[in-house]
């Protein structure tokens, strides 16, 4: 009889694996079950997500007791290990990032604040509007209140920019003319337009195959979650075992998923 292949389950965390849907930051009982059943059957565990890779792997273990077997980090920029090894990594090109910050300069009043990842370090530059809900929501952090010339020479692998309307068409414009090099996520929220820069060969999808060639893994063996356009990519390279979680902002995308449910829970596994 031949040996059973493990399971590899890529799931996001803001609104998949965390989704207890009551806004208290827990995971939902079940769903925690769900990990910790799945984990002890021998099967891997990967967390994919735009958080960055210290931020996300310290709060994983302080709330949740989880150590995902690798963790895909700053929406596939980057690729760790259990131990911390890094496995990938793919920075934002120096061209296009110095026209990006040329831009954020010519129209910074309208820049509310920008949060960066590098290989080794993940920080608020600056925010205009930081409040204790921000503190909580980005796991504690703080501002540095730094100009964005102190970070434009940096290896930056993603940048996340919270800006007014006027600029959100500028960056548009730029991502529209470094298309072929520049990836770009624009999310709404109450305190205003997000949008998450990283290079074009950066999704999650793409750092899941980059991790597959290393440990050699079957399409088949892979189940996807996720919740937001930054998992489509996923959804794709992994449709038949694609699940999106129902919420209210993906009403209109929720056929990019094979299935759709409302917890991770009730994710089949064979």
């Amino acid at each position: 009889m031949s040996k059973k292949m493990a399971k590899w389950f890529f799931t996001d965390f803001d609104g998949t694996l965390r989704n207890s849907r009551n806004n208290d930051l827990k995971l939902n009982p079940d769903d925690h079950q769900f990990v910790l059943n799945f984990i002890e059957k021998g099967n891997i565990l990967a967390v994919a997500t735009a958080r960055p890779y210290m931020q996300i792997k310290k709060f994983l273990k302080q709330h949740y007791n989880l150590r995902p077997d690798y963790l895909i980090c700053s929406n596939g920029s980057c690729v760790y290990d259990k131990s911390g090894n890094l496995l990938y990594d793919n920075p934002i090109p120096k061209l296009e990032q110095k026209e990006l910050f040329d831009t954020l300069k010519k129209y910074e009043e309208n820049v509310i604040g920008l949060i960066y990842t590098t290989i080794n370090k993940e920080e608020v530059l600056f925010h205009k509007t930081w409040n204790e809900e921000l503190k909580d929501a980005y796991f504690g952090m703080m501002p540095e209140n730094k100009s964005l010339e102190s970070l434009e020479q940096a290896d930056i692998l993603s940048m996340r920019i919270i800006v007014e309307e006027n600029l959100k068409v500028q960056i548009e414009r730029f991502a529209e003319k470094f298309r072929l090099t520049i990836g770009q996520y624009i999310f709404n929220f109450n305190d205003g337009i997000y949008i998450d820069i990283t290079s074009i060969k950066t999704t999650k999808g793409q750092a899941i195959r980059q991790l597959q060639k290393l440990t050699k893994f079957d399409d088949k063996d892979v189940i996807v979650a996720g919740d937001d356009v930054n998992d489509f990519s996923m959804f794709e390279e992994f449709y038949e075992n694609s699940y999106l979680i129902k919420q209210e902002r993906n009403a209109t995308f929720r056929s990019q998923a094979k299935k759709v449910i409302e917890q991770i829970h009730e994710i089949e596994v064979d």
